[in-house]
């Protein structure tokens, strides 16, 4: 249950990395590979909390 927390810490926090990071809309998203890169390693983090990796 513990380890569950943390990786549901983990989860929330990349949540809000990726809402920082997206916050100037899809235009700059789609004009900045470092946004793009930052948030697809955020949704990997994300997918290795769930598996518990």
């Amino acid at each position: 249950m513990n380890g569950d927390l943390i990786y549901l810490g983990d989860i929330l926090d990349r949540i809000e990395r990726i809402e920082s990071y997206t916050q100037g809309g899809k235009d700059r998203f789609y004009q900045s590979l470092l946004i793009q890169d930052a948030v697809i390693r955020c949704f990997e983090v994300i997918g290795e909390a769930v598996n518990g990796t």
